[in-house]
This record gives C-alpha cells, structure tokens and sequence, in this order.
C-alpha cells in the first residue's frame, strides 16, 4: 500500500497555524510475486514474531535456521521462514523434495514429541537445492507438530565447529516447539491481515466520497473514493488552490456560497443542519451531494469545516458488491440482496420463493463466508457499508432558482 501525506491546516489553541498530517491510501500495488520454487518466504527479521524466533534459535545454540511450515490445506503450498540466512539463498529451494527427504529420515527419531535427528549437511544441501549448506559444521533438522493445522519442519545449523555430541538434544526439542508455534501465530496474523486488507478494498470500493473543506471551500482532506471523483471530473474537481469548484463553471459560486451558510451552522448528531444539493455532471445528469457541518474535538470555532458527501445511492448493488469480495455464488448473493431490499430472511425467503429450510442452508452458508454468525451482524456489515445519509430528498425550496438546486 503506498500512502500520501495530506498536510492539513488548522489552528490551535493560540491561534499559530499548525500542520497535521492525514495519511490516506491512493494507490494499490498487486500482490509481491512468488519465488521460483511457488512457496513464500517470510524472513523473521522485522515480522511480529522475530524476538520470540531469535530467542528460540539462540535456545537451541544455532546460527542459522530454515524452518517449512505446511499446514493441513491440500491447496495451500508451505511458508518458508528463514533467520540467520539470505533469502535469495532459498529462491531455488527444492521444498517438496527436503520435505519428502525429511519425512523419510528424521520422522522415526523422536524426542520429548518432537521428531528431531542430526543430518548431513553435504547431503540435504544436495536434497534441498541450497548450497550453501555445504559450508556448516552441523546441521539438525526436526519436526513439531501445530495442533491439528500442520507441522512445521526445521533445519537449525552452525557455522562453527560443533560436533551432534555436543548439541543439547533437549534445548533443541523445546526450541523446535516454540519455533513451530511462532510459525502458527504468523500464519494466523498473515490471514487477519489478508482479511482486513480484503474489507479496506471493500469499503474503498463502497463507501461515500468523504471531503473535508473549509469556509473557503479549500479541501485537506479526502478519502479513496473522493480522490477517484475529483479524478475523473465527471462531477466535482479541485482547481488551483486546491479549492473545490463544480465541473460546471457557472455552478461553482453556488457550491462554495453553500459551503459557507453550511460551516456557519452548529453540527449535529440527528443530521439536522445537513444541505442537500443536485448537482449537475458533465454527461446532463445530476448527483446528491451532502453539506455537513462538523467541528474538531475541542468543539473550537476555529475548526469548524465542512464534510462534503456524495453517497452510493443503490444498497442492492453494495450487497451485490459485497457478496463478490467473499465468494457467495448467485443464489446466496441474491438472497442477501433479497434481505437487504425486504428486510428479513423469512421475506426473502417468500420474494424469491424459496423454502424456509433452503432459506437457512443459504443463511448457514453466507454467515461462514462472512465470518458472523446472527442476523444482527449480517444487518450490521451491511450498514457499516453506507452510512445513514437520506436518500429520499425533501422537496426543494420555491425561493431557489440557481441550476443547483438546495435543499
């Protein structure tokens, strides 16, 4: 993810200009490739689990250590982590061949429930396509098993000189223990932070353009789908000054003359002191935009500004856009959509003419998609995705004439 800075001006207590900084995504990389043997390497250096890796290496007195995570999913390859080494020494790493090899020579060699022997280097560097395991001393390899997700294989050498006399084979078991657990625990955070970079997507993808502007209609700060309409300047743009101006010049005085009778406003949790304006695009058609006035936490008079809002206006295509994001097929997406628009799953259930045990098979199956698991969470994560604007406007004002019309 790559970030921009977004210098923001306001002012403190004394009244002297100071500078936040908003720091906001505006770019999304694709995933890092793979290495040429398929699996990914996770170098322990700098990860959340590096002081408890290190100190579990040092326990059992090594220099170096490779360790092969493979966990019980036929579809998903081994992680490589690695400390003590360079990780382009194990691009070329033969995993499947090392763990076949290590199976058939280290599994029958048990120690306190760990599987561990001493190995020839010569011989694994061969086995495994890594060279330089040719130049240690020694080298142990082991197996922990991790609960019921996998195992996690392990090759600790020295560089020094160290004959398998010498090394404490109880350390060793007790070091490949925590070693196999700190595997587990990276890959659980890796799939929270898959997920969590999963919703991100989503709600860049779903949520309103957010823009926040002072009196002067100068904007400091936008979200990802703010940046993507200003981008396109269908509808809104941000000329010199970085100044908010409607794509219809002749629109542009009206916009900002809203924005300031909206700052002058006090904020208001019911939504009562919101503007509604129509605003026209370049194509002939026209878009909801929202004025709300808002103010800093110390409620200071000084950082008041205003949030200019342009919904989504369709639920039922948020709904459709969700279901995507997690792999519900057809029928699953449109009974979320069908819950979305009647409001209960037993409606659903009638509008589409389904039956109620069908119904809760579906119900069974989005819950596990989504990780929830009620009515209430569904209703909540659908929510979460379109904030409580009005969408239905009230009538517009006799006294407004302007193309853009308030409300």
């Amino acid at each position: 993810m790559s970030e921009l800075a977004v210098t923001v001006p306001v002012s403190g207590d004394g009244g002297d200009r100071q500078i936040v900084t908003e720091r906001r995504r505006v770019t999304r990389h694709p995933p890092r490739a793979l290495p040429a043997n398929g699996n990914p390497q996770i170098s322990v250096d700098g990860s959340p689990i590096a002081g408890v890796w290190k100190a579990a290496v040092e326990l059992s007195g090594g220099d170096c250590c490779v360790g092969i995570l493979k966990i019980a999913n036929p579809n998903v390859r081994g992680t490589i982590f690695s400390s003590g080494c360079s990780q382009s020494d194990l691009a070329f790493m033969n995993v499947d061949g090392l763990r076949l090899w290590l199976e058939a020579n280290v599994a029958s060699h048990e120690h306190e429930g760990v599987h561990v022997a001493t190995v020839d280097p010569r011989e694994v560097a061969e086995v495994a396509n890594l060279p330089w395991l040719k130049h240690l001393s020694t080298l142990a390899a082991g197996r922990a098993e991790v609960t019921s997700e996998g195992a996690l294989w392990v090759l600790i050498g020295w560089r020094g000189e160290m004959g398998s006399a010498e090394i404490n084979r109880r350390r060793l078991s007790l070091s490949l223990r925590v070693l196999a657990h700190c595997a587990i625990s990276y890959n659980d955070y890796s799939r929270r932070e898959r997920r969590l970079q999963i919703l991100e997507g989503m709600i860049d993808e779903l949520a309103p353009a957010l823009m926040l502007v002072n009196a002067a209609a100068q904007v400091f700060w936008t979200n990802y789908r703010a940046e993507l309409i200003l981008a396109e300047r269908h509808l809104l743009i941000r000329n010199g000054g970085n100044m908010l101006a409607s794509r219809t010049p002749s629109n542009t005085a009206l916009l900002r003359e809203a924005i300031s009778e909206a700052i002058a406003l006090a904020p208001c949790d019911d939504e009562e002191n919101d503007r509604y304006l129509l605003m026209p695009r370049d194509d002939g058609s026209e878009d909801v935009i929202v004025l709300r006035p808002v103010s800093g936490r110390q409620g200071l008079e000084s950082n008041r500004a205003v949030m200019v809002i342009v919904p989504q206006n369709d639920m039922l295509a948020l709904a459709a856009k969700l279901v995507s994001l997690y792999g519900l097929i057809p029928s699953e997406g449109r009974f979320v959509s069908a819950i979305v628009y009647a409001g209960s799953p037993a409606e659903a259930a009638v509008q589409l003419g389904i039956t109620d045990q069908t119904a809760k098979t579906y119900m069974k199956r989005i819950y596990a998609k989504l990780g929830i698991s009620s009515q209430l969470e569904l209703g909540m994560l659908l929510a979460s995705l379109a904030p409580p604007l009005r969408i239905s406007l009230p009538p517009p004002a006799a006294s407004s004439p302007s193309p853009v019309t308030a409300f």
